[in-house]
Parts: C-alpha cells; sequence; structure tokens
C-alpha cells in the first residue's frame, strides 16, 4: 500500500509551493515499487495528468507517448529501449502518428502548473 494518500498529495504539493516538478521527484524518490499506479490515480484526483514510465517506472509530468499510450518513455535513453531514433522518426510521422513528446500536465520552468 502506498504512503500516499489525497491528503498527504496535498500537502506535499503545498510545502512545495505547487511546484510539481520537485513533487514528482521526491516521490520518484520515496515510492515503493508498486506504488505507482496508486500514485497517479491520486494524482488525477487532484487534475495531475501523468504517466509511468514504461522502462524505469518513474512518474513523468512529460515524456514520450509510443503509439497512442502503449508504451511511455520519460527521456531518451528510455526511449532507447524501446526503440531507435530512426523507428521514433517513423512512427512520429511529421508530426501525424500516435507517437510523439509531450507535455501530460503543462508546467512553467519553475514546475508550477498554469
Amino acid at each position: 500500500m502506498s504512503k500516499y494518500n489525497l491528503e498527504s498529495m496535498r500537502k506535499l504539493i503545498n510545502s512545495k509551493n505547487n511546484n510539481l516538478a520537485e513533487v514528482i521527484r521526491i516521490i520518484n524518490i520515496e515510492k515503493e515499487n508498486g506504488d505507482e499506479e496508486d500514485i497517479t490515480f491520486i494524482l488525477e484526483e487532484l487534475g495531475i495528468e501523468s504517466r509511468i514510465c514504461s522502462i524505469c517506472e518513474n512518474i513523468i509530468l512529460e515524456g514520450y507517448c509510443i503509439e497512442g499510450g502503449y508504451k511511455y518513455a520519460c527521456s531518451d535513453e528510455c526511449l532507447n529501449e524501446i526503440m531507435t531514433r530512426e523507428e521514433y522518426k517513423y512512427l512520429f510521422d511529421n508530426g501525424e502518428g500516435d507517437t510523439y513528446y509531450t507535455e501530460f500536465t503543462e508546467i512553467d520552468r519553475s514546475g508550477i502548473p498554469y
């Protein structure tokens, strides 16, 4: 069972002045294996869209969406574990494909959602 619940997540977010980038960084350090689905559900309840990297299992606010959500990658390194850069470019299809880089929750440079 995750140590996070709706109330503890609200407190963590408030304690970090709504800096979601910092909150996610802390969660990824402190979470235990298997907590990822519970955490993304709690974040969704708070109106924060997130995904789980298919390779490292970190919670992410932005990253690669592969084939419409079949897999997700948080970084170029994790993407390279899923596919080559050439395969990515082919599936990206000049922005017309269902494989792309995106922000699931839009945040500014300071980590605050907008």
